[in-house]
């Protein structure tokens, strides 16, 4: 007996099964699928060519070859480009390379690893040959002038991802930043060290309130009290589960706003000193913030308070 499945059913279970965090192979489940049969090919090579790394000089040329192949079939699959911001591979990005991409016309995330040192032109290749970036992924070791500059580059950026970011000790002061963000942008995911410089550079140049989804680090269990004044603040902040915190682990969470939202932090010279900053004073600062600086509190470095525009 034969039981034909609608299209709309095998790719919502292909994508379950490619979106699945417990298999530590969904790219080799995606190769097998494809084998399956006809109906199966299409969503599984999707899933299977979605990313292409180009992070060393033998896997670019391997690339380039197959996009320059008559027989080459997934150009149409591939919606997203990795690369690492090496000055070494600058001489691999050239014109002709340029052209090749080009035919990947669905590309529409870009994720890269920034390093100090002179590979700007990597990052301009990629901003000539993909204007039209919606989604881009920075990690690495890098200034604060760089990492902003490559986030102003992309006019049509809508969502931003920092997984790592280590500043490097020439890294300017936020107050110097004055470059304008793309106006779509509306989507933060930030690691640790990156919350204070973004936030606050978004906030300098008056587009802290255009976003409307923000993803903040881990929660410590010391921090359950500012995250509860915040709620205090904003009805709009999801509740903690209990699950999601423990004393002695660090967990991950996420806000996710739907208002828009602007940034303050507690830190003024009318305040207490940081290390004696506890949390019943901090709840205090909270409920009546006079500060109108935006610089780091070392006991909670990963935290900002997130309020409703008024």
């Amino acid at each position: 007996m034969t039981i034909d499945l609608p299209q709309e059913l095998i790719d919502t279970i292909l994508d379950e099964l490619a979106a699945d965090p417990s298999s530590s192979s969904s790219r080799k489940n995606c190769a097998l699928c494809a084998l399956v049969c006809r109906a199966w090919v299409p969503r599984s090579r999707s899933h299977l060519f979605e990313t292409c790394w180009l992070c060393t000089s033998c896997r670019i040329s391997e690339f380039r070859d197959l996009l320059r192949s008559p027989y080459c079939t997934f150009l149409p699959h591939v919606r997203n480009i990795g690369t690492d911001s090496d000055s070494e591979l600058s001489r691999m990005f050239d014109d002709q390379f340029a052209a090749d991409l080009r035919g990947l016309t669905r590309v529409c995330s870009l994720q890269m690893t920034l390093d100090t040192g002179p590979a700007d032109s990597i990052i301009v290749f990629f901003y000539t040959t993909f204007p039209s970036i919606t989604r881009l992924i920075l990690s690495g070791t890098t200034t604060l002038v760089q990492l902003v500059s490559t986030i102003c580059l992309f006019p049509e950026l809508q969502r931003l991802q920092i997984d790592l970011f280590i500043p490097s000790p020439t890294s300017a002061s936020v107050t110097k930043m004055s470059k304008t963000p793309p106006p779509a942008l509306h989507s933060l995911a930030l690691c640790g060290r990156s919350v204070g410089p973004i936030l606050a550079w978004l906030h300098s140049v008056g587009h802290l309130h255009k976003i409307r989804c923000l993803r903040l680090p881990c929660l410590i269990m010391r921090e359950v009290e500012v995250y509860q004044a915040l709620q205090n603040l904003s009805g709009n902040l999801p509740p903690i589960p209990p699950s999601r915190y423990s004393p002695h682990l660090v967990t991950p969470f996420f806000i996710c706003i739907s208002i828009s939202v602007r940034l303050i932090t507690p830190n003024h010279p009318s305040y207490p000193h940081s290390r004696r900053f506890s949390g019943s004073r901090r709840r205090a600062a909270l409920r009546h913030p006079t500060s109108g600086t935006l610089s780091r509190m070392p006991s909670i470095q990963h935290w900002y308070s997130v309020l409703p525009a008024l």
